[in-house]
């Protein structure tokens, strides 16, 4: 149980209602402040293009919740839905996954890990070679899923589909939060919170000490971002997802 503990959660408007539940069920006060503000970046006749040629990729592919909501709203606008259903799915875990289950679509293809390592392995397990592979993903996403799928002979498509900015009425709220010492624990759940957070210490000139505050990350690449960023991690969730997040939180403040 986290009772009596206050967490900020760091994730986007409309993203955190899941790992927000999890940390009321388990006792703790969760502060909902928004590192980040996501929003479409394509070109709309670019995508047009890409749409009117996207029978031609054996695999779509998504890596964020982001992604599915960009590229499905689009579609939907275009009346072009039909191509997520006969072009097999694949996405890097549960939260795409139900993003993509909301709006009627299944995927075909989940990582046991659900980071881009982890994807690279699910499409390594399959006849890739020769195949075209879309990837509709964040503006500037790391390169490491699409070289590797190409090292595997197959072709891939980045399309960066949407952008992230600095939240600043997040980023308002969680200074309040931190100069009045209402913060135990602070979850990130992506490397754009991190830069964030890290821009929001910078510009406010506040100090924080791991003495004083936990930090918790989502998954190893969160991690390394962090400590890239000159902060520390005490807790790493062992499963990258909203619950996998929190039972580590429970393990750690209770062991």
């Amino acid at each position: 149980m986290l009772t009596g503990k206050k967490i900020v959660v760091t994730r986007p408007v409309g993203q955190e209602k899941s790992i927000i539940d999890l940390l009321h069920r388990s006792g703790a006060t969760a502060y909902h402040c928004p590192m980040i503000q996501t929003s479409p970046c394509y070109d709309t006749e670019e995508m047009q293009n890409l749409f009117k040629s996207i029978q031609r990729f054996d695999w779509i592919c998504f890596t964020s919740a982001n992604g599915v909501k960009f590229a499905l709203d689009f579609a939907e606008k275009e009346n072009k839905l039909d191509f997520f259903h006969k072009i097999p799915i694949a996405c890097i875990g549960p939260a795409t996954q139900e993003a993509l289950s909301v709006r009627g679509i299944k995927s075909s293809l989940i990582p046991e890990k659900f980071q881009a390592e982890g994807m690279i392995s699910a499409f390594q397990s399959l006849p890739i070679k020769g195949k075209s592979i879309l990837l509709l993903r964040a503006k500037g996403a790391r390169k490491i899923l699409s070289e590797a799928l190409e090292a595997n002979g197959a072709f891939a498509l980045e399309f960066p589909i949407y952008d992230t900015f600095s939240d600043p009425i997040g980023m308002e709220q969680l200074k309040n939060l931190l100069k009045t010492g209402s913060v135990d624990v602070i979850a990130f759940t992506s490397s754009s919170t991190v830069r964030s957070f890290k821009k929001l210490l910078l510009e406010e000139k506040i100090s924080v000490s791991e003495e004083k505050l936990t930090i918790a990350s989502i998954g190893p690449i969160t991690s390394e971002t962090l400590r890239d960023e000159g902060l520390w991690v005490n807790v790493e969730a062992q499963t990258s997802t909203a619950k996998g997040l929190v039972e580590s939180l429970e393990e750690f403040f209770n062991s």
